[in-house]
Parts: structure tokens; sequence; C-alpha cells
């Protein structure tokens, strides 16, 4: 500001002291106001980043959770007998980075199936009856076999 008044004064306009003040405050003010303006531009910026960060951290939570009702869904379907077993076997951040996370986790509970088939409940046909004991019935086998016999 004191080369502003300095410019008035060779310029033939006499400026009072009050007026010199004033002007020299003016200046100051917006010395300041450009002050404040920049470190309001860094804490803006700043804040930003943590917004971003925060936006990242959020998505990346998102995915983990859809992975993991994936994956509960899948080991549901195979018969796992632990969830937690089967997850602890697995790396699940390998799969949160394909491409198609879903296609790849089915396959490694399908490939985890066969190679740690204690992990999953087995489907197994009802053993045979032993000799000398009859055989469990079925609710409509009872009616055929009393007209086989001629009870009806």
């Amino acid at each position: 500001m004191k080369q502003i008044i300095k410019i008035l004064e060779e310029m033939g306009i006499a400026l009072t002291p009050a007026q010199k003040k004033e002007l020299t405050e003016k200046g100051s003010n917006q010395m300041r106001s450009a002050a404040d303006y920049t470190a309001l531009e860094q804490q803006l910026a700043v804040l930003r980043q943590q917004m971003e960060e925060q936006q990242n951290a959020h998505n990346q939570q998102l995915a983990r959770m859809k992975l993991d009702g994936q994956l509960a869904q899948l080991v549901t379907e195979a018969g796992g007998r632990s969830l937690p077993a089967v997850k602890a076997l697995l790396d699940m951040d390998r799969f949160l980075e394909s491409k198609e996370p879903q296609q790849e986790l089915k396959e490694a509970v399908e490939q985890l199936r066969q190679q740690q088939s204690w992990l999953f409940r087995q489907e197994r046909n009802p053993a045979p009856p032993l000799p000398g004991k009859p055989a469990k019935a079925e609710p409509g086998d009872l009616e055929q076999w009393r007209q086989e016999a001629g009870l009806q």
C-alpha cells in the first residue's frame, strides 16, 4: 500500500494522514485475507484427501462384506460344516482384487471341497437294514404292504 500512496503523491494527489492510515489498514487487511484464503485452500485440500481415503476404505469394507456374504452362501450350498474354517483356508484379499470375484470364489470353494472333504457334509445313502430287522418304512409303504398281505 505504500507504493500506491507514493504513486498518488507523484501524481500530485495529496492525501491526508487519515487517508494514508486507512489505505495502509485496508492493504494489510487484504494481505491477511489472501493469507487466510491460502490457509483455507490448504485445509480444504487436506479435508478432500481425507474424505477420499475414507471413501476408499468404505468401498473396500463394502466389497469385503459382499464377498463374505457370497462365501457364506456358497459354503452353505456346498454343505459346509464351518464357515470360519473355510474362510481361514481361503485368501480373501485375492478375491477382492480379481476381476470376477464371484466365479473365482465359487471355483475356490469347489476346489476346497474336493481337497478338504472333512469341511463339508457328505451325501450318504442310508445304511442297509441289519439282517432280521425290518427296514425303515416310508409312510406310503405301510399301506402297500397291507394290501400285498391281504390285510385290506
